[in-house]
Parts: structure tokens; C-alpha cells; sequence
């Protein structure tokens, strides 16, 4: 949604890997009319070749910061994607996705660095650590790199909270539909 920073955060990894690991990348940002509140998303495509076509036709990996981007998104999915959402705000989690984590990245930022605007770098560390899509030393050039000067250290921050908390074990599907 406009306001959690998906568009930094696909920002973020192409830059970590055109620039810091050498590879191809597109990414395709797109938003609602409003600034904060609309659906927002960033489709970002890696591959060690030339990309031929700079829109995600099934994908891999999903970070679904709320529960319409994962119902929006799950027909996308490969058979056997690494699906990371937003603990707080995906409640619904249908059994056919298979691997899910649950990652509490807004809850961290605001506990961690009185802000929710570092939630979408916790993301970032997450799917770095479960899916080494770009090396954590990749990432935290480009977190460098991209953010605002003043933020930096905040923002990989954020990053390594988000390491912290990606388990190697995706949630446990027997909660998966408790409320706090």
C-alpha cells in the first residue's frame, strides 16, 4: 500500500543486483492515485541474462505487505514460490501457497526505530536471508547508496532486524489464522 516504501524497496534490490552483483535487472513500479493508502507494488525481475520482457509473468517470490497485494498476487505464483508477508496485516493465508513466512516488519521498525517507515527494509533483510536473491553485502551497498544520507544507518538497521527474523521454517500452518 502507498506509504510503506515497496517502491524503495524494489529500488533497492535491482540496485543491489545491476550494480553490486553485476546482473540484469528490470523493475516496473506502480501505484494507486493517492500517495498513501492506494494499492501500490514493484515488480522486480533478476536474471544473469538480458530480460526480454520487463513484466513479472510468474514470480517467484511475493512480500505481500497486505492482504489485498497477497490476493491480488497469488495467481502470479511458480509452484513453489517463497511467499513472505506482513504478520500484522495478512491475516488470510490460503493452504495452497505452501511455504509462507511471517514477518512482523512493521511492529519491528516502529519498536526498534519508533518509526513504521523502516518496515519495508525489514522486509528486504527477510527475503535476502530466505532467498539470497542478492548477497547481504549487495544489499546493505545499495541500502547505502539509495536512501536518504540522514537514514542510512536507521535503514540497515532495519535490514538486519529483518535477517534476524526470516526462520529458516516457514510459519506454522495450525496458527495460521490466529488473532492477536
Amino acid at each position: 500500500m502507498g506509504g510503506q516504501g515497496v517502491i524503495l524497496l524494489g529500488t533497492v534490490i535491482g540496485t543491489a543486483a545491476v550494480v553490486y552483483e553485476g546482473k540484469y535487472a528490470t523493475q516496473a513500479p506502480s501505484y494507486g492515485t493517492e500517495t498513501r493508502g492506494s494499492p501500490a507494488e514493484s515488480q522486480v525481475i533478476i536474471s544473469s541474462k538480458r530480460i526480454g520482457f520487463p513484466e513479472v509473468e510468474q514470480a517467484d517470490i511475493l512480500v505481500a505487505m497486505t492482504q489485498g497485494a497477497l490476493d491480488r498476487h497469488r495467481e502470479k505464483l511458480t509452484k513453489e514460490p517463497t511467499v513472505i508477508v506482513e504478520t500484522d496485516l495478512v491475516r488470510v493465508i490460503p493452504t495452497t501457497l505452501g511455504r509462507v513466512w511471517k514477518i512482523p516488519a512493521t511492529r519491528l521498525s516502529e519498536q526498534n526505530l519508533n518509526s513504521r517507515s523502516y518496515a519495508n527494509m525489514v522486509m528486504l533483510g527477510a527475503v535476502v536471508k530466505l532467498t539470497g536473491i542478492v548477497s547481504s553485502d549487495a544489499a546493505k551497498e545499495a541500502i547505502k547508496a539509495t536512501v536518504p544520507p540522514n537514514t542510512i544507518h536507521s535503514n540497515l538497521q532495519a535490514f538486519e532486524l529483518g535477517m534476524e527474523a526470516a526462520r529458516t521454517e516457514p510459519s506454522n500452518r495450525s496458527n495460521e489464522r490466529s488473532h492477536h
